[in-house]
Protein backbone atom coordinates (compact mmCIF):
# COMPACT_ATOMS: atom_id res chain seq x y z
CA UNK A 1 0.00 0.00 0.00
CA UNK A 2 3.02 2.44 0.85
CA UNK A 3 4.74 1.79 -2.48
CA UNK A 4 1.31 2.59 -4.70
CA UNK A 5 0.62 5.78 -2.92
CA UNK A 6 4.27 6.47 -3.70
CA UNK A 7 3.69 5.71 -7.36
CA UNK A 8 0.69 7.88 -7.36
CA UNK A 9 2.50 10.79 -5.77
CA UNK A 10 5.01 10.02 -8.81
CA UNK A 11 2.09 9.89 -11.38
CA UNK A 12 0.90 13.22 -10.16
CA UNK A 13 4.26 14.57 -10.57
CA UNK A 14 4.46 13.98 -13.97
CA UNK A 15 0.95 16.54 -14.55
CA UNK A 16 3.30 19.26 -13.58
CA UNK A 17 5.05 20.07 -16.79
CA UNK A 18 0.89 20.83 -18.68
CA UNK A 19 0.19 22.77 -15.23
CA UNK A 20 3.48 24.68 -15.70
CA UNK A 21 2.30 25.69 -19.30
CA UNK A 22 -1.06 26.81 -18.24
CA UNK A 23 0.54 29.00 -15.60
CA UNK A 24 2.90 30.62 -18.30
CA UNK A 25 0.27 31.27 -20.44
CA UNK A 26 -1.48 32.83 -17.67
CA UNK A 27 1.31 34.78 -16.24
CA UNK A 28 1.97 35.97 -20.31
CA UNK A 29 -1.12 37.10 -20.67
CA UNK A 30 -1.44 39.36 -17.70
CA UNK A 31 1.66 40.59 -17.14
CA UNK A 32 2.76 41.03 -20.50
CA UNK A 33 -0.17 42.55 -22.18
CA UNK A 34 -1.41 46.43 -22.12
CA UNK A 35 -2.29 46.62 -19.24
CA UNK A 36 -5.13 49.54 -19.84
CA UNK A 37 -7.12 46.51 -21.38
CA UNK A 38 -7.36 45.05 -17.68
CA UNK A 39 -9.41 45.91 -14.71
CA UNK A 40 -9.72 43.82 -11.18
CA UNK A 41 -13.14 41.76 -12.67
CA UNK A 42 -11.51 40.55 -15.98
CA UNK A 43 -8.33 39.73 -13.95
CA UNK A 44 -10.37 37.98 -11.36
CA UNK A 45 -12.67 36.13 -14.16
CA UNK A 46 -9.25 35.13 -16.52
CA UNK A 47 -8.41 33.91 -12.77
CA UNK A 48 -10.85 31.88 -11.92
CA UNK A 49 -11.21 30.28 -15.30
CA UNK A 50 -7.68 29.41 -15.38
CA UNK A 51 -8.21 27.50 -11.90
CA UNK A 52 -11.07 26.02 -13.11
CA UNK A 53 -9.29 24.85 -16.35
CA UNK A 54 -6.65 23.00 -13.88
CA UNK A 55 -9.05 21.58 -11.49
CA UNK A 56 -11.00 19.67 -14.40
CA UNK A 57 -7.22 18.62 -15.59
CA UNK A 58 -6.11 17.24 -12.39
CA UNK A 59 -9.69 15.39 -11.79
CA UNK A 60 -10.36 14.31 -15.41
CA UNK A 61 -10.40 10.79 -13.88
CA UNK A 62 -12.72 11.51 -10.67
CA UNK A 63 -14.92 13.54 -12.86
CA UNK A 64 -14.95 12.56 -16.25
CA UNK A 65 -13.61 9.06 -16.01
CA UNK A 66 -13.04 7.04 -19.07
CA UNK A 67 -15.53 9.51 -20.50
CA UNK A 68 -12.40 11.77 -22.75
CA UNK A 69 -14.54 12.98 -25.05
CA UNK A 70 -16.92 15.06 -22.49
CA UNK A 71 -13.24 16.17 -21.25
CA UNK A 72 -11.88 17.86 -23.92
CA UNK A 73 -15.48 19.48 -24.73
CA UNK A 74 -15.82 20.66 -21.83
CA UNK A 75 -12.48 22.21 -21.96
CA UNK A 76 -12.91 24.19 -24.99
CA UNK A 77 -15.90 25.67 -23.64
CA UNK A 78 -13.81 27.03 -20.53
CA UNK A 79 -10.64 28.34 -23.21
CA UNK A 80 -13.80 29.81 -25.08
CA UNK A 81 -14.61 31.75 -21.87
CA UNK A 82 -11.99 32.98 -21.32
CA UNK A 83 -12.50 35.37 -24.33
CA UNK A 84 -15.62 36.64 -22.48
CA UNK A 85 -13.76 38.05 -19.72
CA UNK A 86 -10.41 39.12 -21.61
CA UNK A 87 -11.27 40.00 -24.74
CA UNK A 88 -8.74 42.01 -26.37
CA UNK A 89 -5.77 39.62 -24.39
CA UNK A 90 -7.33 36.13 -25.32
CA UNK A 91 -5.15 35.64 -28.20
CA UNK A 92 -1.81 35.47 -25.35
CA UNK A 93 -3.85 32.81 -23.36
CA UNK A 94 -5.29 30.79 -26.87
CA UNK A 95 -1.92 30.53 -27.94
CA UNK A 96 -0.63 29.29 -24.91
CA UNK A 97 -3.81 27.21 -23.88
CA UNK A 98 -4.47 25.84 -26.90
CA UNK A 99 -1.26 23.58 -28.11
CA UNK A 100 -1.37 22.38 -24.03
CA UNK A 101 -4.58 21.25 -25.05
CA UNK A 102 -3.96 19.55 -27.80
CA UNK A 103 -0.82 17.95 -26.51
CA UNK A 104 -3.35 16.33 -23.68
CA UNK A 105 -4.93 14.88 -26.18
CA UNK A 106 -2.35 13.16 -27.80
CA UNK A 107 -1.03 12.21 -24.48
CA UNK A 108 -4.94 11.08 -23.42
CA UNK A 109 -6.53 9.90 -26.39
CA UNK A 110 -3.78 7.77 -28.31
CA UNK A 111 -5.76 7.27 -31.28
CA UNK A 112 -4.98 8.94 -34.54
CA UNK A 113 -8.70 10.26 -35.72
CA UNK A 114 -9.78 11.66 -32.21
CA UNK A 115 -6.65 13.37 -31.48
CA UNK A 116 -7.62 14.87 -35.06
CA UNK A 117 -10.51 15.37 -34.16
CA UNK A 118 -9.50 17.35 -30.91
CA UNK A 119 -7.11 19.63 -33.54
CA UNK A 120 -10.33 20.44 -35.44
CA UNK A 121 -12.17 21.22 -32.61
CA UNK A 122 -9.87 23.42 -30.87
CA UNK A 123 -8.96 25.25 -33.99
CA UNK A 124 -12.80 25.67 -35.12
CA UNK A 125 -12.91 27.51 -31.32
CA UNK A 126 -9.90 29.38 -31.93
CA UNK A 127 -10.43 30.44 -35.48
CA UNK A 128 -14.26 31.38 -34.69
CA UNK A 129 -13.24 33.90 -31.75
CA UNK A 130 -11.03 35.72 -34.04
CA UNK A 131 -13.56 36.03 -36.52
CA UNK A 132 -16.02 37.32 -33.96
CA UNK A 133 -13.69 39.94 -32.52
CA UNK A 134 -11.17 40.67 -35.38
CA UNK A 135 -12.89 39.44 -38.25
CA UNK A 136 -10.63 38.31 -41.21
CA UNK A 137 -8.17 41.29 -41.05
CA UNK A 138 -5.29 39.01 -38.22
CA UNK A 139 -7.19 35.67 -39.03
CA UNK A 140 -4.38 34.35 -41.73
CA UNK A 141 -1.13 35.72 -38.83
CA UNK A 142 -3.01 34.05 -36.43
CA UNK A 143 -3.56 30.96 -37.65
CA UNK A 144 -0.02 30.70 -38.87
CA UNK A 145 1.23 31.53 -35.32
CA UNK A 146 -0.75 28.89 -33.65
CA UNK A 147 0.37 26.31 -36.44
CA UNK A 148 3.70 27.32 -35.27
CA UNK A 149 3.28 26.98 -32.09
CA UNK A 150 1.12 23.58 -31.62
CA UNK A 151 3.56 21.83 -33.86
CA UNK A 152 6.66 22.99 -31.36
CA UNK A 153 4.72 22.08 -28.27
CA UNK A 154 2.93 18.75 -29.93
CA UNK A 155 6.65 17.38 -30.81
CA UNK A 156 7.53 17.70 -27.23
CA UNK A 157 4.15 16.22 -26.12
CA UNK A 158 4.70 13.44 -28.75
CA UNK A 159 8.12 12.51 -26.95
CA UNK A 160 6.94 13.34 -23.08
CA UNK A 161 3.82 10.62 -23.55
CA UNK A 162 6.24 8.35 -24.96
CA UNK A 163 8.07 8.68 -21.70
CA UNK A 164 5.42 8.53 -19.61
CA UNK A 165 3.80 5.57 -21.40
CA UNK A 166 7.67 3.76 -20.37
CA UNK A 167 7.01 4.97 -16.64
CA UNK A 168 3.62 3.40 -16.62
CA UNK A 169 4.30 0.35 -18.05
CA UNK A 170 7.49 0.16 -15.44
CA UNK A 171 4.94 0.94 -13.09
CA UNK A 172 3.20 -1.72 -13.73
CA UNK A 173 5.68 -4.52 -13.94
CA UNK A 174 6.19 -2.51 -10.72
CA UNK A 175 3.10 -4.03 -9.25
CA UNK A 176 3.12 -7.00 -11.01
CA UNK A 177 6.39 -7.75 -9.70
CA UNK A 178 5.07 -6.65 -5.83
CA UNK A 179 2.11 -8.58 -6.31
CA UNK A 180 4.31 -11.95 -7.36
CA UNK A 181 6.78 -11.26 -4.47
CA UNK A 182 3.73 -11.63 -2.02
CA UNK A 183 2.17 -14.39 -3.36
CA UNK A 184 5.52 -16.47 -2.83
CA UNK A 185 5.94 -15.30 0.65
CA UNK A 186 2.85 -16.14 1.29
CA UNK A 187 3.95 -19.82 -0.60
CA UNK A 188 7.13 -19.27 1.24
CA UNK A 189 5.03 -18.84 4.73
CA UNK A 190 3.02 -22.30 3.95
CA UNK A 191 5.63 -24.13 3.29
CA UNK A 192 7.15 -22.97 6.68
CA UNK A 193 4.19 -24.22 8.54
CA UNK A 194 3.69 -27.38 6.96
CA UNK A 195 7.57 -28.03 7.39
CA UNK A 196 7.56 -27.24 10.92
CA UNK A 197 3.73 -29.04 11.40
CA UNK A 198 5.79 -31.92 10.27
CA UNK A 199 8.84 -31.88 11.97
CA UNK A 200 6.88 -31.06 15.29
CA UNK A 201 4.83 -34.14 14.42
CA UNK A 202 8.02 -36.24 13.61
CA UNK A 203 9.62 -35.41 16.90
CA UNK A 204 7.90 -34.22 19.67
CA UNK A 205 4.63 -36.13 18.75
CA UNK A 206 6.16 -39.23 18.08
CA UNK A 207 8.33 -38.61 21.11
CA UNK A 208 5.49 -38.23 23.58
CA UNK A 209 3.38 -40.99 22.34
CA UNK A 210 6.23 -43.41 23.06
CA UNK A 211 7.06 -42.31 26.21
CA UNK A 212 3.44 -42.49 26.95
CA UNK A 213 3.13 -46.09 25.83
CA UNK A 214 6.45 -47.03 27.85
CA UNK A 215 4.90 -45.17 30.81
CA UNK A 216 1.38 -46.89 30.30
CA UNK A 217 3.20 -50.42 30.44
CA UNK A 218 5.28 -49.14 33.57
CA UNK A 219 1.81 -48.68 35.43
CA UNK A 220 0.92 -52.19 34.70
CA UNK A 221 4.20 -53.42 35.99
CA UNK A 222 4.61 -51.26 39.44
CA UNK A 223 1.06 -52.75 39.71
CA UNK A 224 1.98 -56.23 39.41
CA UNK A 225 4.72 -55.10 41.60
CA UNK A 226 7.50 -56.30 39.31
CA UNK A 227 10.61 -54.15 40.30
CA UNK A 228 13.30 -55.08 37.96
CA UNK A 229 10.73 -55.10 34.70
CA UNK A 230 9.29 -51.46 36.08
CA UNK A 231 13.18 -50.24 36.80
CA UNK A 232 14.22 -51.48 32.94
CA UNK A 233 10.79 -49.16 31.59
CA UNK A 234 12.07 -46.52 33.43
CA UNK A 235 15.20 -46.38 31.96
CA UNK A 236 14.06 -46.75 29.12
CA UNK A 237 11.50 -43.76 29.03
CA UNK A 238 14.22 -41.54 30.34
CA UNK A 239 16.60 -42.04 27.39
CA UNK A 240 13.86 -41.47 25.08
CA UNK A 241 12.81 -38.55 26.64
CA UNK A 242 16.38 -37.48 26.08
CA UNK A 243 17.04 -38.46 22.88
CA UNK A 244 13.34 -36.46 22.05
CA UNK A 245 14.60 -33.97 23.78
CA UNK A 246 18.14 -33.50 21.94
CA UNK A 247 15.47 -33.71 18.74
CA UNK A 248 13.48 -30.62 20.08
CA UNK A 249 17.21 -28.94 20.22
CA UNK A 250 17.92 -29.74 17.05
CA UNK A 251 14.85 -28.18 15.35
CA UNK A 252 15.12 -25.38 17.15
CA UNK A 253 18.54 -24.76 16.33
CA UNK A 254 17.32 -25.69 12.37
CA UNK A 255 14.49 -22.86 12.97
CA UNK A 256 17.23 -20.42 14.27
CA UNK A 257 20.44 -21.53 11.53
CA UNK A 258 20.38 -22.25 7.70
CA UNK A 259 22.79 -25.53 8.10
CA UNK A 260 24.41 -26.60 4.78
CA UNK A 261 26.87 -28.84 6.84
CA UNK A 262 26.82 -32.60 5.12
CA UNK A 263 26.13 -35.69 7.12
CA UNK A 264 27.20 -39.43 6.64
CA UNK A 265 23.73 -40.47 6.06
CA UNK A 266 24.84 -44.37 6.60
CA UNK A 267 25.34 -43.75 10.56
CA UNK A 268 22.38 -42.15 11.18
CA UNK A 269 20.12 -44.65 9.25
CA UNK A 270 22.17 -47.67 11.01
CA UNK A 271 21.40 -45.83 14.56
CA UNK A 272 17.40 -46.10 13.12
CA UNK A 273 17.28 -49.63 12.30
CA UNK A 274 19.64 -50.52 15.48
CA UNK A 275 17.05 -48.75 18.16
CA UNK A 276 13.95 -50.39 16.21
CA UNK A 277 15.61 -53.97 16.00
CA UNK A 278 16.15 -53.36 20.21
CA UNK A 279 12.52 -52.14 20.82
CA UNK A 280 10.82 -54.93 17.89
CA UNK A 281 9.90 -57.94 18.84
CA UNK A 282 9.82 -58.52 15.11
CA UNK A 283 12.75 -60.50 13.35
CA UNK A 284 14.48 -58.08 11.55
CA UNK A 285 16.59 -58.72 8.55
CA UNK A 286 18.89 -56.07 7.27
CA UNK A 287 20.51 -55.74 3.65
CA UNK A 288 22.66 -53.02 3.39
CA UNK A 289 24.91 -50.95 0.17
CA UNK A 290 26.91 -48.30 0.39
CA UNK A 291 27.41 -45.11 2.14
CA UNK A 292 26.94 -41.37 1.39
CA UNK A 293 27.40 -37.83 2.47
CA UNK A 294 24.35 -35.61 1.90
CA UNK A 295 23.36 -32.03 2.46
CA UNK A 296 21.65 -30.88 5.88
CA UNK A 297 18.16 -31.23 4.41
CA UNK A 298 18.52 -34.44 2.77
CA UNK A 299 20.02 -35.79 5.32
CA UNK A 300 17.44 -34.58 7.75
CA UNK A 301 13.85 -35.80 5.64
CA UNK A 302 15.58 -39.15 4.91
CA UNK A 303 16.04 -39.41 8.78
CA UNK A 304 12.71 -38.99 9.66
CA UNK A 305 11.10 -40.98 6.64
CA UNK A 306 12.76 -43.48 8.01
CA UNK A 307 12.00 -43.17 11.44
CA UNK A 308 8.40 -42.32 10.68
CA UNK A 309 8.11 -45.66 8.59
CA UNK A 310 9.59 -48.07 11.52
CA UNK A 311 7.72 -46.00 14.45
CA UNK A 312 4.55 -47.23 12.29
CA UNK A 313 5.92 -50.58 11.60
CA UNK A 314 6.28 -51.06 15.16
CA UNK A 315 3.24 -49.51 16.63
CA UNK A 316 0.32 -50.76 13.66
CA UNK A 317 1.96 -53.85 11.56
CA UNK A 318 2.03 -56.47 14.46
CA UNK A 319 4.73 -57.69 11.99
CA UNK A 320 6.86 -61.17 12.67
CA UNK A 321 9.37 -60.31 10.09
CA UNK A 322 10.14 -57.59 8.66
CA UNK A 323 12.98 -56.85 5.87
CA UNK A 324 15.10 -53.42 5.43
CA UNK A 325 16.97 -52.80 1.74
CA UNK A 326 19.06 -50.07 1.95
CA UNK A 327 21.00 -48.46 -0.78
CA UNK A 328 23.06 -45.52 -0.32
CA UNK A 329 25.11 -44.13 -3.65
CA UNK A 330 26.68 -41.23 -5.15
CA UNK A 331 23.64 -40.52 -7.26
CA UNK A 332 20.91 -42.21 -5.65
CA UNK A 333 19.57 -43.22 -2.18
CA UNK A 334 16.85 -46.18 -2.60
CA UNK A 335 15.21 -47.64 1.40
CA UNK A 336 12.61 -50.39 0.78
CA UNK A 337 11.00 -51.47 4.53
CA UNK A 338 8.41 -54.35 4.05
CA UNK A 339 7.18 -56.38 6.95
CA UNK A 340 4.40 -59.08 6.99
CA UNK A 341 1.75 -57.38 9.65
CA UNK A 342 -1.38 -56.95 9.15
CA UNK A 343 -1.71 -54.13 6.46
CA UNK A 344 -4.13 -51.88 5.61
CA UNK A 345 -6.48 -50.92 2.90
CA UNK A 346 -4.10 -47.79 1.94
CA UNK A 347 -6.09 -46.61 -0.97
CA UNK A 348 -9.00 -46.31 0.65
CA UNK A 349 -8.28 -45.51 4.26
CA UNK A 350 -6.04 -42.41 2.10
CA UNK A 351 -8.80 -41.17 0.54
CA UNK A 352 -11.55 -41.47 2.98
CA UNK A 353 -9.74 -40.01 6.10
CA UNK A 354 -5.93 -38.86 5.15
CA UNK A 355 -3.64 -39.43 7.55
CA UNK A 356 -1.15 -36.88 8.76
CA UNK A 357 1.85 -39.55 8.92
CA UNK A 358 1.39 -40.66 5.56
CA UNK A 359 0.89 -36.73 4.60
CA UNK A 360 4.04 -35.71 6.39
CA UNK A 361 6.08 -39.11 4.58
CA UNK A 362 5.06 -37.73 1.29
CA UNK A 363 5.54 -34.08 1.53
CA UNK A 364 9.12 -34.70 3.06
CA UNK A 365 9.76 -36.78 0.05
CA UNK A 366 8.79 -34.24 -1.65
CA UNK A 367 11.19 -31.57 -0.58
CA UNK A 368 14.14 -33.27 -1.84
CA UNK A 369 12.74 -34.15 -5.30
CA UNK A 370 12.10 -38.14 -4.14
CA UNK A 371 9.46 -40.42 -4.49
CA UNK A 372 7.69 -42.56 -1.75
CA UNK A 373 5.67 -45.51 -2.88
CA UNK A 374 3.69 -47.10 -0.39
CA UNK A 375 2.13 -50.78 -0.77
CA UNK A 376 -0.05 -52.45 1.50
CA UNK A 377 -3.46 -54.56 1.66
CA UNK A 378 -5.29 -56.19 4.78
CA UNK A 379 -3.95 -59.43 6.23
CA UNK A 380 -0.66 -59.17 3.29
CA UNK A 381 1.37 -56.99 4.99
CA UNK A 382 3.16 -53.28 4.00
CA UNK A 383 5.85 -52.48 1.79
CA UNK A 384 7.05 -48.61 1.71
CA UNK A 385 9.91 -47.67 -0.95
CA UNK A 386 11.82 -44.22 -0.77
CA UNK A 387 13.66 -43.34 -3.77
CA UNK A 388 15.83 -40.12 -4.03
CA UNK A 389 18.53 -38.99 -6.39
CA UNK A 390 21.57 -37.54 -4.79
CA UNK A 391 22.49 -33.64 -6.73
CA UNK A 392 25.44 -33.58 -9.15
CA UNK A 393 27.17 -30.84 -6.89
CA UNK A 394 26.62 -33.24 -3.77
CA UNK A 395 27.86 -36.18 -5.61
CA UNK A 396 31.27 -34.34 -6.98
CA UNK A 397 31.49 -32.71 -3.96
CA UNK A 398 31.18 -35.72 -1.62
CA UNK A 399 33.66 -37.68 -3.65
CA UNK A 400 36.38 -34.92 -3.56
CA UNK A 401 36.36 -35.45 0.33
CA UNK A 402 36.32 -38.86 0.33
Amino acid sequence: METKNKTKKNIFAIEFPIIGGVLMAYTATVFFQNAHNWNAKSIFGFSVVILLHIIMYLSREQIFKSNLFLYFLVQGVIIFTLSLFIKENYQAAYLGLIPLILAQSIHLLKDGKKILYSICYYYTIYISTIYFYQGLKDLLYSISLLILITSAISSYGYFYTRQIRAYERSQRLLFELEATYDKLEEVTREKERQKLARDIHDTLSQGLAGVLMKLEVLQLNIEEENTEKSKEIAQNAISQVRDNLKEARELIRDLRLHNEEWRNLGNLIKEEVERFKEDSNADVFINWDGNVEVSHIIYKNVTFIVREILTNVKKHAKASKVIINISLESDKIAIRIEDNGIGFDYFHFNRLYGHYGIIGLKERAKTIQGELLIDSHKRKGTCVTLVVPVPNRIKGESDEEN
